[in-house]
């Protein structure tokens, strides 16, 4: 990048109000370190700090996880992707991106077509079945992180797939949390 590029690059991010941008390789360390930069945001309950956390950790997770872009040693790859914390008036936008497969485009785009109509009760519901059910078996954990994201979230949340070239897609997804939201009961 030119000096131009990356003052450009200052720039947009100012005016868009990002409080944190991570495009790279995702590990666990990274993750931690990140998340305390976002623990110390000022103006925030304990609750909402409590929030942007714990949504920031369960999409870079998901990106060190199951991105379909890896690098690293076998046996030890780690997902690649981005993930950005805007400040709006109201609150905060959270959001990642990261390459994946068809098949897991379609999973997810099931996944998440389940849980958009659903109110917080009827999500709380299906986070308590789930907690008692066995992992579902494309999943590395519990299966639990849409749901919680969604419990938590301020509004709905947004996610699209962007073709890539070589037939795998760039996924997109947004979790909107309100600064005065309080975390959702388990």
């Amino acid at each position: 990048m030119t000096p131009d590029q990356i003052h450009a690059h200052y720039v947009s991010a100012r005016e868009g109000r990002v409080v944190l941008s991570f495009m790279g390789v995702l590990t666990q360390e990274l993750i931690v370190d990140y998340g305390r930069v976002l623990r110390t945001q000022s103006g925030l309950s304990e609750n909402a700090r409590h929030l942007l956390f714990g949504t920031f950790v369960e999409l870079s997770q998901n990106i060190l996880r199951y991105s379909a872009e890896r690098a690293g040693e076998p046996g030890a790859e780690r997902g690649i992707g981005l993930v950005l914390v805007l400040e709006t008036d109201t609150g905060y936008s959270v959001s990642a991106g990261n390459h994946v497969t068809p098949a897991s485009a379609a999973s997810l785009d099931a996944k998440l077509a389940e849980l958009a109509p659903l109110d917080r009760a009827a999500l709380k519901q299906l986070h308590k079945d789930r907690r008692r059910a066995p992992p579902p078996p494309d999943s590395l954990g519990a299966g639990l992180g849409l749901i919680e994201m969604a419990r938590q979230a301020s509004g709905p949340l947004k996610h699209a797939f962007v073709p890539l070239p070589d037939g795998r897609l760039f996924f997109t997804l947004s979790v909107p949390l309100a600064k005065d939201l309080a975390p959702a009961s388990a």
